[in-house]
């Protein structure tokens, strides 16, 4: 198995991520570090880590969200098997035995994921995790995916994802020089369309460190079109209705969520959001989700950012109704 691991502006948490890596029970592994060209020393972090299985490669520019860097890292590997891991996270000493064990436990699935913990302050277990209280491995298709990923509880974090460098390959790796943030996302459905679905194991196999400095996720924008090519394409690909309506739900979802985040959008600030969503082939079947499609391509028309502001607003009365005793 490789280890990849994308290195930019992230002294502060570099060397942390390496050790949790390097003081895995199961040490047989490669890690490949690619370092994009930081200001912050963090290479010169790297060059003091000293261990037989570690290769440092060297790009001459930075990428958007690291994901050329992992792309390199994937082409370098010499082995059937690539795990990643950020270098402002980390994982728990024996994440890579138990996906081993997992692989072992299911030998015709490409890809595996596992569970994690978000510490920002306090530490929260996923909610993919949270929702199943569950201590026994899942084997998930892709509808089982595109359902858990509609209610905001992915199975897959790339911090504790393992598959095969050929499924990868297959999919299309990263969307280098395309998008910033969330590119990962757009991966892993690929790869799960791919392969046909993943093995989960319930270990809380890494820790997302949320609080790290310099995160993507809190900088960049959401580049909608990545991920609506993407969606598209599978819809292009199968005839199967259930599978088609539960993309045509991650399609709007999409782009509420790159509305509510106020980020790039392609039709421009002042964009609507009925022509890109869809409601009638979903209407029978979650009329839910439909009326939450209609109400915020409502909010989208109010002028100005009004819809926005009365979103936000919306968003803290239900936090503070959750945090009531």
């Amino acid at each position: 198995m490789t280890v990849v691991v994308p290195v930019y502006n992230k002294r502060a948490h570099v060397a942390l991520a390496l050790r949790s890596v390097l003081a895995q029970t199961d040490q047989d592994f490669a890690l490949v570090v690619v370092c994009d060209p930081s200001t912050d020393g963090s290479n010169e972090e790297v060059a003091r880590v000293t261990d037989p299985r570690l290769r440092v490669l060297h790009r001459d520019r930075p990428g958007p969200g690291g994901y050329a860097a992992r792309n390199l890292g994937v082409r370098a590997a010499a082995t059937e098997w690539v795990a990643f891991l950020d270098a402002d996270d980390t994982w728990t000493p024996e994440h890579l035995a138990r996906l081993r064990a997992l692989a072992a436990r299911h030998p015709g699935m490409p890809m595996l994921s596992a569970g994690w913990m978000l510490h920002d302050g306090s530490r929260q277990l996923d909610r993919f995790s949270a929702l199943q209280q569950r201590q026994d491995d899942q084997l998930l298709d892709v509808v089982d995916y595109l359902r858990w990923e509609a209610r905001g509880a992915r199975p897959v974090w790339t911090g504790v994802v393992c598959l095969r460098k050929t499924l990868l390959t297959q999919a299309g790796g990263f969307p280098e020089d395309k998008i910033a943030r969330s590119g990962d996302l757009d991966t892993w459905v690929r790869c799960v369309a791919a392969a046909g679905g993943l093995a989960w194991s319930p270990h809380v196999g890494g820790i997302y460190h949320r609080d790290a400095q310099n995160m993507v996720t809190r900088l960049a924008p959401v580049h909608l079109e990545v991920h609506l090519a993407t969606t598209r394409r599978l819809l292009q690909a199968t005839g199967d209705p259930l599978l088609r309506r539960l993309l045509i739900e991650r399609k709007n979802n999409l782009v509420i969520n790159a509305w509510v985040s106020n980020v790039y959008i392609p039709q421009g600030h002042g964009f609507r959001m009925g022509p890109l969503l869809e409601h009638r082939a979903l209407l029978l079947h979650r009329p839910l989700h439909v009326a939450k499609c209609l109400a915020y391509d409502l909010l989208s028309r109010l002028p100005g950012d009004g819809g926005l502001r009365v979103h936000r607003g919306l968003v803290r009365l239900r936090q503070a109704w959750r945090s009531q005793p």
